[in-house]
């Protein structure tokens, strides 16, 4: 895999589908094993399943990659949304917000924050 990710860092910014790239990238790797005698007898006997394995194990990490980078930012959205509203019931508590006000810049209905507030 380490092989194929400094193949692809090595290709030039083209207008290329990302999946051609991807299959020089392991296309090169295995070449390179062969030509270093690194398991050369079996990339030479088993290239294809190889091609087959290993781009669906990169497509695969490539996913999970993609959908933790999401989660983390759905993480972050989520932290930020509960510290401006523990910020606002501060406000609220220390008397320098109304519930009205804060309320309104944590974009719910009055009753909505009072509740939160009492959940809090």
């Amino acid at each position: 895999m380490n092989r194929v990710r400094e193949n692809q860092s090595k290709k030039p910014a083209m207008d290329q589908d990302e999946r051609m790239d991807l299959e020089d990238a392991i296309r090169e790797a295995i070449d390179y094993c062969i030509t270093n005698h690194v398991m050369e007898d079996f990339f030479c006997e088993n290239r294809d399943e190889v091609m087959k394995n290993m781009l669906l194990d990169y497509t695969w990490e490539r996913r999970e990659e993609l959908i933790r980078a999401e989660e983390y930012e759905d993480g972050l959205a989520i932290g930020e949304q509960l510290g401006k509203f523990r910020m606002l019931a501060k406000l609220v508590r220390d008397g320098i917000l109304s519930i009205q006000k804060a309320a309104e810049e944590a974009g719910m209905s009055t009753t909505e924050f009072e509740n939160k507030l009492v959940n809090l």
